[in-house]
């Protein structure tokens, strides 16, 4: 099911975590107006946290693309995808190499972690992923 609402907020950060708290599901995500998911995503999403119950996040892989699908980004989506590859905790200390579309949490662990903070209407979310 998919509610909508619109109500006035602090920004984007507030935002996501009012529709976070709300949120029936254990997989929780959040992409904004000018991204999109490669088609599988979620059943892959979905396959992995079947595979790994105990996990608290997932993170993949991501390509800055154009309105064709066309990565437009060959440099930032290597530099990005690289230190994911390697998934090392000191890569992710000393930059968020993370795509934040790709990257989905169990609504445990925005529980335990969260809520998400920000600075007007942008959404810090690297301190999440700490």
């Amino acid at each position: 099911m998919i509610r909508y609402q619109s109500k006035k907020d602090r920004g984007q950060w507030d935002a996501l975590n009012k529709g976070f708290a709300k949120a029936k599901g254990d997989i929780l995500g959040f992409i904004n107006a000018d991204d999109v998911y490669k088609k599988g995503a979620f059943k892959e999403i979905v396959r992995l946290c079947k595979l790994n119950p105990e996990e608290l996040w997932f993170a993949g892989r991501g390509d800055v693309i154009n309105t064709k699908g066309d990565c437009r980004a060959l440099l930032p989506t290597i530099y990005k995808n690289f230190p994911l590859s390697l998934n090392m905790r000191f890569f992710l200390l000393i930059t968020n190499y993370l795509m934040q579309p790709s990257v989905f949490i169990t609504k445990k662990a925005w529980r335990s972690f969260g809520p998400f903070v920000g600075v007007g209407r942008f959404v810090m979310e690297y301190n999440t992923w700490l």
